[in-house]
């Protein structure tokens, strides 16, 4: 019987104390997690916004000898934060490592122009679209061989990429058979260089990049002087958060609009002489 009583009084005991822990400390636990301070207030309460940039004219340009920042994006996102009472407090990142910079908290934003791409959704957030860019490839002056986007997947053929830009994704998904030169950082003018320099049959990138390098290297081509309707995709131009940031990218996304409405975008443009594919805007009187 005295056994009995006590196991009857252990499990009295380790029921309360189950119940306890229940509704005590684990609903304080969920409690603590939802009470986890936003980025927004973070943000704010420490004055500063933490930007990851790569290196990509005319949209982010790097003074090589002061290190000096300037270029569209580094104009929108210093408006925005002098306009919401911040200072901007930069990292320099790579096409290829910007994703893990972002999760590792480096930065709260990439504010590079950045295409939101499917593949880089699965990971990160994107903003609202600012404007677009094609695509093209650069290949030597007078290469005959490429008159089709098939006639650079073939075997034989090499191609110069950015480790993690748009030329290194396309080339990895739609051509297969061709040898990829895949290279690394942020200057894609490294794998525009090596079709000059004849160390590969072409290079993949954005069309704006490459139609400035081709005017400034009579030796190479636009592929799409040859044929114009090669281009592989519009790409929208974006900055990136993290995806549990959704006050954050609420924030940068009203930001954007008020650029657009107050006609910034078009005055930086002009100032880097950048003219970019974007929908119309319009204003239209009720």
């Amino acid at each position: 019987m005295e056994n009995k009583k006590l196991l009857v009084g252990i499990v009295i005991v380790a029921a309360i104390l189950g119940f306890l822990v229940y509704h005590f400390l684990v609903p304080q636990a969920a409690v603590t997690k939802i009470q986890e301070e936003k980025i927004m207030e973070k943000i704010a309460k420490e004055g500063k916004l933490k930007a990851c940039y790569i290196v990509y004219p005319p949209m982010v340009i790097k003074d090589p000898n002061t290190g000096k920042l300037s270029g569209e994006m580094i104009d929108a996102v210093e408006y925005i934060s002098k306009e919401a009472g911040l200072k901007v407090e930069y990292t320099e990142t790579a096409w290829g490592t910007f994703i893990a910079a972002l999760q590792s908290k480096q930065c709260d934003v990439v504010v590079t122009g950045l295409f939101s791409r499917i593949e880089r959704a699965k990971t990160v957030a994107f903003t609202k679209p600012m404007f677009y860019i094609g695509n093209s490839a650069l290949i030597k002056k007078g290469d005959a061989r490429f008159k089709t986007l098939d006639d650079f997947n073939k075997t034989g053929v090499k191609i110069a990429v950015i480790q993690g830009e748009v030329g290194h994704l396309y080339a990895q998904k739609n051509l297969p058979t061709a040898e990829l030169v895949v290279l690394l950082g942020a200057d894609i003018s490294l794998a525009l260089a090596q079709v000059s320099a004849g160390k590969v049959d072409a290079a993949f990138t954005d069309g704006w990049t490459i139609e400035a390098y081709a005017k400034e290297h009579p030796e190479t081509q636009d592929f799409l002087e040859v044929n114009p309707a090669a281009s592989y995709g519009i790409n929208p131009v974006t900055w990136a958060v993290r995806q549990g940031d959704a006050d954050l990218l609420t924030f940068l996304n009203t930001a954007i609009i008020d650029l657009e409405a107050d006609g910034k975008f078009l005055e930086f443009e002009e100032k880097y002489d950048a003219h970019w594919l974007r929908p119309e805007f319009e204003l239209k009187k009720s």
